[in-house]
């Protein structure tokens, strides 16, 4: 069976402005080492700076955010050039917008993966996962993004939100010290 066709490529300036528009939108970027440990920490970025703005996650939201972050992340990491991977977010009430951008022009490939393959299923699992997804050119190299639909809001939602911060916000905190050093 062949590969399943890539959706069709916007051009950068409507994929880079769709998830921005509205004044209701949140958005972050944050650029991270095109490194292994980034896979790990860069799904639970999403899902945490999701949360700090407000938005609801029930359990499969957020596993869902969680596995596409990661599928992206990889592919940025291990097919990517350069040492940096960037990871955009962007969120309004009814969705959420990901993207990994990274300096490869090279595009990725979907294509079908044996039962016994131990990769190749990454981009399956995005077009499986997401409401929308594809690829562009970007003046560096190339970008991969999604789109996840999230789950309406419990009636109560904000109100509980605001009293677990209040009681979480009146418990003591330990001190914690950070040092920077400088090469």
């Amino acid at each position: 069976m062949p590969a399943a066709p890539l959706p069709g490529r916007a051009s950068d300036d409507q994929v880079r402005a769709a998830p921005l528009d509205g004044s209701d939108t949140h958005g972050t970027r944050w650029l991270l080492p095109a490194e292994a440990s980034s896979v790990r920490v860069a799904p639970e970025l999403a899902v945490a700076q999701l949360r700090c703005w407000g938005f609801y996650l029930d359990g499969a939201t957020a596993q869902n955010l969680r596995q596409i972050v990661s599928e992206i992340t990889t592919n940025a990491v291990l097919y990517g050039e350069g040492q940096l991977v960037a990871l955009t977010l962007a969120a309004r009430h009814e969705e959420v917008f990901l993207e990994t951008m990274d300096s490869s022009t090279v595009q990725p490939v979907s294509r079908d993966a044996a039962d016994e393959d131990e990769n190749g299923r990454g981009l399956f699992i995005v077009r499986t996962l997401a409401l929308a997804w594809g690829i562009h050119n970007t003046p560096h190299g190339k970008g991969v993004w999604a789109t996840v639909g999230l789950p309406p809001q419990p009636r109560d939602y904000h109100r509980r939100e605001l009293l677990m911060r209040l009681v979480r916000a009146s418990r003591p905190r330990p001190q914690i010290h950070v040092h920077q050093t400088v090469a």
